[in-house]
C-alpha cells in the first residue's frame, strides 16, 4: 500500500529565516511499527554459503579501483566544505629594500604589513555556502557508498556467470560421453541391421554439435573470470578459480515479504536526498546575493625608513551595495531555484526506481526459485527414462531416432535447470543491492564488523 512520507530538508535563505521544502515520494509502508533494520552491514553475501566468493569480496573492498576513486572523491569533498562559507580572511607581507642614488647614501625600508576582514553574516550567505557544502560532501559520500554496492553486486554476478558456465561445460561432456556411447550403440545396431545409416548420420550429427558447444561455453566462462580479475584490480588472465561443485544458490531460504520501505537507505537514494537539500542552500546563497555585504576590515603596518618610524593602522567597514546588477541576481534567484525542483524530482525517481527494483527482484526470485524445483524434479524423471529407452534400444524395442530424441529431452532439462539455479543466484543479488544492502562494508575498518574474513594465506 502506497503511503506519502513527508520528510523536510531546510537550508538558511535571507535575513533568520529559514527555507523549508517538503519532500513527498511514495514509500511502501513497513512492516508493523518497528523501525526498518539498518542493512548497510549486512554481510548478505555469506548467504551463499561459499568460501571462494567471501574470499574474492574482501579482496576486491580492498582493492576495486572504483572504490578507491569514490573515495578520493570524498576526500575532495570534505576539504572543500571545510573551506566554504568563510566569515574571516587575512593575509600578511614583509619586506626588506635597498635603494641606491648616485651622490646620495643608501636607503633601507624595513616593513611588516597584517590584514584581517571578517564578514558580517546578516543575510546568511556564508552559512547557505556552508549547508551546501556539508550537503554535497554527504551526497560523495554517499556515492561511494554506491561504488562499493555497484562492486557487489558485479562481482556476485559475474561468479555467479562463472560457475553457470563452468557448471554447462560440464554437462555437456556428461552430454557428450552420452551421446558417443549412442554412437558406438547405433554403430552395433547398423551392423546386426537393426538400424540403418540415417540413424548412424542423426547420431554423429548430434555428437558433433555437442562437443562445438563446449569451447563457446569455456571462452564466456574465461570471460567472467577476466571480469573478476579486473573487479579486483589485477591483470586479466592471472586470476586462479579452482572449480566449484555447484552453482552458487541463497542457501538461508526465500524471503516472502520486504518491507520496501528500507531503500530510504539506498546510497543513490541518500545521494538524492543530500543533492535535493544542497541545492536548496544554494537558493539561499543566491538570495544572499540581493542584499548589501558588510565587512569589517582593518591593517596594521610596522616599517622604518632611512631610521623614520612609517609604522601605522587602519579599521573600519566596508558596504557593498548591488544596485547596477539586479537583474542578473533575480535571474541567479530563479536558477537556483528551478535547480532544487529539478533535484527534487530525481530524489523522487529515485525512491520509485527502488521502489520498482525491489518488488521486481523479489517476485522474479519466488518464481525462479519455484521454476529451480520443477526442472530439478524433470530431471530426475528424464535420467530414468534415458535409462529405460537406452535398454529398449539395446533390445530393438525403439529407435536410435527415439533414443536420440530422449537424450536432447534430458540435456534441455538439465540446461533448463542451470539457468534456474542461475536466476535465482542473480535475483537474490539484485534483491539485497536493490535494498542497498552491504555498502557499508568497503568503509574503512568495517569489514571486521561486516563478519567479512581476510583470504587465507
Amino acid at each position: 500500500m502506497l503511503i506519502s512520507c513527508g520528510m523536510a530538508v531546510s537550508a538558511c535563505a535571507n535575513g533568520h529565516a529559514q527555507r523549508q521544502a517538503t519532500l513527498d515520494p511514495p514509500y511502501i509502508a513497513p512492516l508493523g511499527a518497528m523501525p526498518a533494520p539498518d542493512l548497510s552491514r549486512d554481510a548478505w553475501w555469506s548467504g551463499f554459503r561459499d568460501p571462494t566468493l567471501d574470499d574474492l569480496i574482501w579482496r576486491g573492498l580492498q582493492q576495486n579501483l572504483s572504490i578507491r576513486e569514490a573515495r578520493e572523491r570524498v576526500i575532495a569533498a570534505d576539504a572543500l566544505a571545510r573551506s566554504a562559507g568563510a566569515v574571516v580572511s587575512g593575509d600578511a607581507s614583509a619586506g626588506l629594500t635597498r635603494a641606491d642614488e648616485a651622490g646620495s647614501p643608501p636607503v633601507n625600508e624595513r616593513r611588516l604589513d597584517v590584514g584581517a576582514s571578517w564578514l558580517l553574516d546578516f543575510f546568511g550567505r556564508a552559512r547557505s555556502e556552508r549547508e551546501s557544502s556539508r550537503q554535497s560532501a554527504e551526497a560523495r559520500r554517499a556515492d561511494a557508498d554506491n561504488a562499493a554496492l555497484a562492486f557487489l553486486s558485479q562481482i556476485a554476478v559475474a561468479y555467479i556467470d562463472l560457475r553457470f558456465y563452468e557448471t554447462s561445460v560440464r554437462l555437456k561432456s556428461q552430454d557428450l560421453a552420452s551421446r558417443r556411447k549412442t554412437l558406438d550403440q547405433t554403430e552395433a545396431l547398423v551392423r546386426l541391421g537393426n538400424a540403418t545409416e540415417l540413424d548412424l548420420s542423426q547420431a554423429r550429427a548430434l555428437m558433433n554439435t555437442t562437443q562445438s558447444e563446449i569451447p563457446v561455453l569455456e571462452a564466456r566462462a574465461q570471460a567472467q573470470r577476466n571480469r573478476i580479475a579486473t573487479l579486483l584490480a589485477v591483470p586479466a588472465g592471472t586470476l586462479s578459480l579452482a572449480a566449484a561443485g555447484e552453482q552458487p544458490g541463497p542457501r538461508d531460504g526465500i524471503p516472502s515479504k520486504i518491507a520496501t520501505d528500507l531503500v530510504r537507505s539506498r546510497p543513490d537514494v541518500r545521494s538524492a536526498e543530500h543533492g535535493y537539500a544542497a541545492a536548496v542552500a544554494r537558493i539561499g546563497v543566491a538570495e544572499a546575493e540581493l542584499y548589501p555585504s558588510i565587512r569589517l576590515g582593518g591593517t596594521i603596518s610596522a616599517g622604518n625608513t632611512a631610521g623614520v618610524d612609517t609604522s601605522g593602522w587602519s579599521f573600519g567597514p566596508t558596504l557593498t551595495v548591488p544596485i547596477f546588477n539586479r537583474g542578473q541576481l533575480y535571474a541567479n534567484v530563479d536558477v537556483a531555484e528551478s535547480s532544487a525542483r529539478e533535484a527534487h524530482l530525481a530524489w523522487q525517481r529515485s525512491v520509485l526506481e527502488a521502489v520498482e527494483e525491489v518488488e521486481t527482484a523479489l517476485y522474479a526470485l519466488r518464481k525462479y526459485d519455484a521454476a529451480s524445483r520443477a526442472a530439478a524434479a524433470a530431471v530426475e524423471e528424464y535420467t530414468k527414462s534415458l535409462d529405460l529407452s537406452r535398454a529398449l534400444a539395446e533390445r530393438g524395442n525403439i529407435t536410435t531416432l527415439d533414443l536420440i530424441d530422449v537424450e536432447r529431452q534430458i540435456s534441455g532439462a538439465r540446461e533448463t535447470l542451470a539457468e534456474a539455479r542461475r536466476q535465482v543466484a542473480l535475483q537474490y543479488v539484485f534483491l539485497n543491492t536493490a535494498l542497498g544492502a552491504g555498502h557499508a562494508a568497503a568503509r574503512p575498518g568495517a569489514t571486521a564488523e561486516a563478519g567479512i574474513a581476510p583470504p587465507a594465506n
